[in-house]
């Protein structure tokens, strides 16, 4: 902390847990700090390390209040409190139920023949002291095997050797592919849905390195958390699953909030709170659409008129992919319809400003708060023109346009979208992908 010259005055404080935020004072001598905090599991002793996959970004706002003595030289309090404590409490309860350790155990007849192979493809034939610490089936003839040395002096360096048997057959599960790191030692820790892998000597000069975990129950995939019923405040990583209809997309889909002066991108002065200005999305594909749908609380409507679009309530919906850059604005038209607009088009640092009808379809509607929004677009033609098939950069804004018919507050989340072909994917399209990427 520093007087207004810039001279220190003694306080002092970390605020590397609190990402993206914002800082405001609340009175002379104290700040509030807003920002998204990671509910995801630490990934090793590796500062670089590849985060723990759980499907997308588990990351909810939290403000800290800080307030100073009188003099400056020290925090006399340090408060801290999630803005979403229901959300957050459901979170922790979904991560919570998918982590608990559990011992491993042997399940069930394992043939002698079966363990000589698994010593054979782990690198020890005959080796006695290689001995199997789980082994346990799935549905579809699939079976986990684990090898660890169970006598003797136990090094960092050593490995576990963790095998599929299906019908005889026994393959090592492909951890290097997984882990992004070939040739090197990882280590075995079972979960009560998830099998987890840690890289022991590839981390920061020679530490743990990361961790990544698949299913328990379909071994062949990644073991990512259900949506279903989830809130978060990031759209970082949003995977955006297949359904039948609308109403089951949105029951599947996970929810993303942006309600805080940490969402402000745009007009920061002009925002008051959430009553103001406040967003709640989910994304789906339907058919072969992608779909989205948006609750947006705003004290003052302002649809779509003669008017410039932009100085009307709307939302703006931002792609971008390797080969182009898209940004659509979403407008509140009459009769409860949408009316869709191509406002900036072009490869990466070449885009130009335009203004014409984009091939959309949706409605909105009136809300006791604000308004509603259901906007289909075709997914080929997007990905075709923006030269990628599963993962946009994206982000979803909410324009406010209040009092003097201008456009004085954008709210939103920035991150990216995921079309796996299945959620959870598998181990190899999910490699495939965020080595890609």
């Amino acid at each position: 902390m520093t007087d207004r010259k810039g001279k220190l005055l003694g306080a002092s404080s970390d605020q590397a847990d609190l990402s993206g935020g914002r800082a405001r004072f609340l009175g002379p001598r104290q700040v509030e700090f807003v920002g998204l905090v990671s509910l995801e599991d630490n990934n090793g002793d590796d500062p670089e390390g590849r985060r723990r996959e759980v499907g997308f970004g588990a990351a909810l706002m939290m403000r800290r209040l800080i307030t100073l003595s009188q003099d400056g030289s020290a925090i006399t309090s340090d408060t801290r409190e999630w803005l979403a404590p229901t959300h957050h409490a459901l979170l922790e309860r979904r991560l919570n139920n998918q982590r608990a350790g559990i011992e491993p155990k042997i399940k069930g007849r394992m043939h002698d023949a079966v363990l000589a192979k698994a010593r054979t493809v782990c690198g020890s034939e005959g080796n006695e002291e290689l001995k199997p610490t789980l082994y346990e089936c799935h549905g579809g003839g699939v079976c986990v095997l684990v090898l660890d040395r169970v006598s003797g002096d136990r090094s960092s360096e050593e490995s576990s050797c963790v095998l599929k048997v299906k019908e005889g057959n026994v393959e090592r599960l492909p951890l290097g592919t997984l882990m992004g790191v070939d040739d090197e030692s990882y280590k075995f820790s079972l979960e009560s849905a998830r099998y987890c892998f840690t890289c022991t000597i590839c981390g920061f000069r020679g530490s743990s390195g990361n961790t990544q975990c698949v299913s328990r129950e379909r071994p062949d995939r990644m073991a990512f958390v259900e949506t279903a019923g989830l809130h978060v405040d990031s759209g970082e990583f949003y995977p955006v699953r297949q359904a039948g209809s609308s109403a089951a997309g949105a029951a599947a889909a996970l929810t993303v909030h942006a309600y805080t002066m940490a969402h402000v991108s745009w007009g920061l002065d002009n925002w008051k709170n959430a009553k103001d200005l406040s967003l709640a999305w989910q994304a789906m594909r339907v058919g072969e659409d992608l779909r989205f749908h948006a609750e947006v609380e705003d004290d003052v409507l302002l649809p779509a008129s003669d008017g410039p679009f932009v100085h009307s309530d709307h939302l703006e919906l931002d792609f971008k992919g390797p080969r182009a850059h898209l940004k659509l604005g979403v407008l509140l038209a009459a009769d409860g319809q949408l009316q869709v607009r191509l406002w900036k088009q072009g490869a990466a640092g070449q885009e130009r400003e335009v203004d014409e009808e984009y091939a959309a379809a949706g409605t909105w509607s009136k809300t006791e708060r604000g308004y509603r929004v259901e906007v289909s677009l075709p997914l080929a033609p997007l990905r075709e023109s923006l030269g990628a098939q599963k993962t946009l950069s994206f982000e979803m804004v909410a324009s406010d346009a209040d009092g003097k018919k201008r456009q004085e507050t954008l709210l939103g989340n920035s991150g990216s979208l995921d079309f796996w072909d299945e959620y959870p994917p598998t181990i190899e399209e999910y490699t495939r992908v965020r080595a890609r990427n």
